[in-house]
């Protein structure tokens, strides 16, 4: 079961999302029959756009689309939508691009975000083609938030499967944002123990999560509690 979940620390001045979308992306890799390369784009495209919406709107009725436009790249373009009921879906102009190499970016352009509540936002940055830095750059130059992200889709063969013969092991993500506090020293100070963790920490694939219950988990080690107060489960 996919899972999105929202907790905050105990001195209320650090929000987290934590997300598993394993299911959603198997789903989608099966119907676009991407291929690995492109399934990784798309799938951080995916987790990316939950995630930004998690923690952009309250609205209920806020919906918020990703589009990724890189003509140079050997992927073409690529669009995602979400909303905030947790429905989301995406597509990859090449989505069986000859691309053998998995860490291939989309390509250098543009990312527009357009957020839809009362009135359609949108917002355009350069990107370099790597999903998680790319939406990191547009909360920080658009919306001026301070905020850390990681988006993790682990695929394998599926030996089983003679059309198509890719799983999604893993789908997991997280955004991290450190809320306004007046006091500067000690909001510097909680920039510089976050920033230090992080680098610590690594990447998600190299975290010791409990993959029985991985959001939970993952809420638990970023925020070093045993019990963050969750703000939302979806």
């Amino acid at each position: 079961m996919d899972i999105l979940r929202r907790a905050i620390t105990k001195d209320g001045l650090v929000r987290i999302s934590a997300i598993n979308g394993t299911n959603l992306l198997q789903e989608s890799l099966q119907r676009t029959k991407s291929l690995p390369p492109s399934m990784i784009h798309l799938g951080q495209g995916l987790l990316g756009s939950l995630l930004l919406l998690s923690v952009t709107t309250k609205s209920e009725d806020a919906k918020i689309s990703l589009q990724w436009n890189t003509p140079t790249g050997p992927f073409g373009s690529m669009y995602v939508e979400a909303n905030a009921k947790g429905e989301v879906r995406g597509t990859i102009l090449k989505p069986q691009a000859s691309v053998t190499d998995l860490k291939t970016l989309l390509g250098e352009g543009h990312l527009q975000v357009t957020r839809q509540e009362v009135k359609g936002q949108v917002g355009v940055v350069s990107c370099e083609g790597d999903v998680c830095s790319d939406l990191l750059n547009y909360l920080h130059q658009s919306e001026q938030r301070r905020v850390a992200m990681n988006l993790w889709v682990d695929l394998d063969v599926d030996e089983a499967n003679e059309v198509h013969p890719f799983k999604v092991k893993k789908a997991l993500g997280y955004l991290i944002e450190l809320l306004p506090d007046d006091n500067v020293i000690e909001q510097k100070s909680r920039e510089f123990y976050f920033e230090e963790r992080l680098k610590e920490l690594g990447g998600l694939s190299a975290w010791d999560i409990d993959h029985n219950d991985p959001t939970k988990s993952i809420l638990q080690i970023l925020s070093d509690e045993e019990k963050p107060k969750e703000t939302m489960y979806q």
